[in-house]
């Protein structure tokens, strides 16, 4: 397990362009009392992991939450650092989880990481089970195109070799780019099982699509929509969703007010029917937050009554 969240990782990595030096000072603005304002030059940058050598020479003190502010941000490309980064991860025989939530990830690195994941290169990385990249811009600004990394991150996350586990909450996906990942990416993937797309603004056209990866997937165990703006027309389409797909065991719809009770309904109509079989596991149902009344809870309660393999509701 290399959990290296909370730290401004990438961004101590990116190389701007157009500059003799590899890495510029980074203006970190600690949110402190006294808005100080600590220069961290390139003597003080986080030293990444050699593919050659497998250990670091060094550590480096974990910096407080910060805001980070660099005039180089938006021009950066990879750096000697990240590409080595990324091969090391390619490399690793071990390595069962990697944690890189708030870590400044742009858009290259995280296609170059997920494409080491993939079948997309020889010889990727295919011992890697989970992956939590949460709380990045991961694609911010990138559009549809045959060569963008949107069309890059949804090829590789159709073809990832071992993946199982993918944390993308609070990664500032918008709807046009979670609708190309779903179709192009989420549907064809065969090997991931629990996805967490929580704190997203994408409403009942993100749960649109989730409904057809929820329908076309024979792996996923795990999904969590929580705060996604979900109403009860995108839960009607999750409910018809999961009358295909009998294979989900826990599914967070929690903080969705626009639930309501006919969004519960959808849902009691859907659960009513998995326990009529012997074949259902729903194990975990979150729906605080749901914007229910008392007789959407009932109905959905009593719809569930009957499922005795729900362990929390």
């Amino acid at each position: 397990v290399l959990d290296l969240s909370n730290n401004p990782l990438f961004l101590m990595m990116r190389k701007p362009r157009g500059d003799g030096e590899l890495h510029g000072t980074i203006k970190i603005r600690a949110k402190l009392a006294d808005t100080s304002v600590i220069p961290v030059k390139a003597a003080d940058r986080l030293d990444v992991i050699s593919a050659r050598a497998g250990v670091g020479s060094r550590k480096v003190p974990v910096l407080p939450p910060c805001i980070l502010e660099d005039e180089h941000l938006e021009e950066a490309e990879e750096s000697d650092a990240i590409i080595d980064f990324m091969h090391a991860i390619k490399i690793s025989p071990s390595l069962k989880e990697l944690h890189l939530s708030h870590t400044s990830m742009a858009t290259e690195a995280v296609t170059a990481l997920l494409q080491v994941l993939s079948d997309r290169i020889p010889e990727p990385n295919g011992v890697l089970e989970n992956l939590d990249i949460s709380h990045n811009f991961i694609l911010q600004g990138d559009v549809e195109g045959p060569h963008s990394a949107l069309n890059e991150v949804s090829r590789a996350l159709s073809s990832l070799r071992s993946l199982s586990s993918l944390n993308l909450t609070s990664t500032f996906l918008t709807k046009a780019q979670l609708d190309f990942i779903a179709h192009h990416g989420l549907k064809l993937n065969t090997t991931l099982s629990k996805i967490d797309l929580s704190d997203m603004n994408v409403g009942d056209d993100g749960a649109r699509n989730l409904a057809s990866v929820i329908s076309c997937s024979s792996t996923l165990r795990f999904l969590n929509m929580k705060s996604m703006a979900i109403t009860k027309t995108g839960v009607a389409e999750i409910s018809e969703a999961l009358l295909t797909n009998w294979g989900i065991i826990s599914l967070d719809l929690s903080n969705n007010p626009g639930i309501g009770d006919v969004g519960a309904s959808h849902l009691a109509q859907t659960f009513s029917k998995w326990s009529r079989s012997p074949d259902m596991g729903l194990q975990v149902l979150m729906m605080a937050g749901a914007g229910m009344t008392s007789d959407g809870v009932v109905e959905l309660c009593t719809s569930l009554k009957t499922m005795s393999s729900l362990l929390a509701l």
